[in-house]
């Protein structure tokens, strides 16, 4: 017993080591996406009442995650705002998950299979979007308690010690409070086949008591809203979107590199298949947290994005580990082939990811330097993200994601920055850049829009006349500029009357501009067309 101590005690240390050396990188990054906005509203809450009703109540979308903000909050009050503390803070939290799911899978698997998923659950496609963004923390820490809860969970059945299952479920809520993907954890728990009946109940009563306090807390702050936002369809596509979700989520652990972006998913597919067919038993265990992964999404199932597959990848290479146990022979070969695709994943996917996140972080850094008269243009950096740097580092410098106000005068402009492609750096770039960018400006060339708006104030658009090239909605002139499809829909609650203006980019290289077009989403529908 003492030598497997050991074994598993330097095995968790390993993997400690590797995720640090993996993502190590990321502590050159700076300020990205949500991270302004969090900035700004931590500093100007005090920590108290980021646990009030009427907090939550500011906010136009469903969300309560308590937790994260107060990670930040300490960060920024022992740290202040420097970048670097903080993803220490988020790599150390990150380095806790890989050992902790391989204690989890070693209460039924030898240590080979246990570390070969612990490892390759470090390197999935959803991790690699998610451990570089401060925004994200609560899918990172949430994964560390949801994790410790499981291993408490059937430590305390195994034992019958109701102090340990009471831990356990004060670490499901903790989970929960970081992020609600991490509420059905309980439907899992319930079903893992430990102990017998009695044991089992006995152990879940904390966590219903924690469930319960969580659902009474999360409707106190915020009620029962679960509206969907972002991405939109048309009502009568949803039910379709949703039906395909499984799919589409379980494509999102491949990645988007050609015969790999199947490869992965399809292998660690074969696994499941391999362990629902050997053990039978589990596949009520295997739904259930199929469903625990992706309800908490439904809301956002329109587009999917890399890290709302977060919980399905741990949940689905935990699975994939059973394989070899299943069906030695052919469960081991389908297992190292879905562990050796992982790491030829994260070999493409990781290299690109970092060099986009380290663009933005680049972007958000020079423009907190620029001074009056300066500019950076068409950066990747969301201009939610730029509005909110202002306030934070009352920077003077600005960031344009189109040039019209450029082109017309209406912005005096002294310098001018973009992002250099080949060099993958910001640089100082010349007018003549500016000139022939506006010298592309055709004013006459056809453009169309009709919006109409859904009942649940979603809109509704088909742009054209063109099906190829990219469309934009500019709300704010050159400032805050949306690239979207040429039949799309979107929903963001609070955002329902505003003037914007239509942006044609040809493959070609031109553009043409539609007028400022109000916008009512509870109003008639907006049609414009130049022919």
């Amino acid at each position: 017993m003492r030598s497997r101590g050991f074994v598993d005690a330097g095995l968790a240390l390993l993997l400690v080591a590797i995720a640090i050396g993996i993502y190590r990188k990321v502590l050159r990054l700076w300020w990205m996406f949500d991270d302004p906005y969090h900035l700004n509203l931590i500093s100007a809450t005090p920590f108290r009442a980021l646990t009030t009703r009427v907090f939550w109540h500011q906010f136009s979308t469903p969300i309560f995650t308590p937790l994260l903000l107060m990670s930040l909050k300490l960060d920024l009050k022992y740290f202040g705002a420097r970048a670097e503390p903080f993803y220490i803070h988020q790599l150390v939290a990150f380095a806790l998950i890989a050992p902790l799911l391989y204690f989890v899978l070693r209460l039924w698997l030898h240590p080979a299979p246990a570390f070969a998923a612990a490892l390759a659950s470090i390197v999935g496609v959803p991790v690699l979007s998610a451990v570089p963004l401060l925004m994200l923390r609560h899918y990172v820490e949430g994964a560390v308690f949801a994790l410790a809860s499981v291993l408490t969970y059937v430590i305390g059945v195994r034992g019958r010690r109701m102090s340990v299952s009471i831990v356990s479920a004060l670490l499901f809520l903790a989970a929960a409070l970081c992020k609600e993907i991490y509420a059905p954890l309980i439907a899992v728990l319930a079903l893992i086949p430990e102990g017998t009946l009695r044991e089992r109940f006995r152990a879940l009563v904390p966590q219903a008591v924690a469930a319960a306090a969580y659902a009474g807390l999360r409707i106190f702050m915020i009620g029962l809203g679960m509206e969907a936002y972002g991405w939109a369809v048309d009502p009568a596509k949803r039910k379709m979107l949703i039906a395909t979700l499984p799919l589409r989520a379980f494509a999102q652990l491949g990645g988007e590199q050609g015969g790999l972006a199947l490869a992965l998913p399809l292998t660690l597919f074969a696994c499941i298949v391999i362990v629902a067919l050997r053990f039978p038993r589990a596949i009520p265990l295997m739904i259930v947290g199929l469903a625990a992964a992706l309800l908490p999404i439904i809301p956002v199932a329109t587009q999917l994005q890399p890290r709302w597959s977060f919980v399905l990848w741990f949940l689905v290479i935990a699975c994939a580990a059973f394989a070899p146990r299943a069906m030695p022979r052919v469960g081991t070969a389908v297992f190292c082939a879905a562990i050796v695709a992982a790491f030829a994943v994260e070999r493409i996917e990781w290299p690109r990811t970092y060099r986009e996140y380290r663009r933005m972080s680049d972007e958000t850094i020079v423009v907190a330097g620029l001074a009056p008269g300066e500019v950076l243009r068409n950066p990747k950096t969301p201009a939610e993200t730029m509005a909110q740097l202002e306030g934070f580092t009352h920077t003077a410098g600005q960031a344009f994601y189109d040039d019209l106000p450029l082109c017309d005068g209406r912005i005096p402009v002294r310098r001018l920055f973009g992002y250099d492609e080949q060099r993958h750096r910001i640089v100082e770039t010349s007018r003549d850049v500016l000139t022939r960018s506006c010298s592309e400006v055709r004013p006459n060339a056809k453009l169309s829009l009709k919006m109409t708006f859904a009942a649940d104030s979603s809109m509704l658009w088909t742009a054209g006349p063109y099906t190829n090239g990219q469309y934009a909605f500019i709300l704010s002139e050159g400032v805050v500029t949306y690239d979207v499809p040429r039949v799309g829909g979107f929903r963001a609650p609070g955002l329902e009357h505003f003037n914007m203006r239509v942006r044609y980019t040809a493959p070609e290289g031109w553009r043409t501009y539609s007028p400022m077009l109000p916008v009512d989403v509870h109003g008639k529908p907006v049609v414009f067309e130049r022919l």
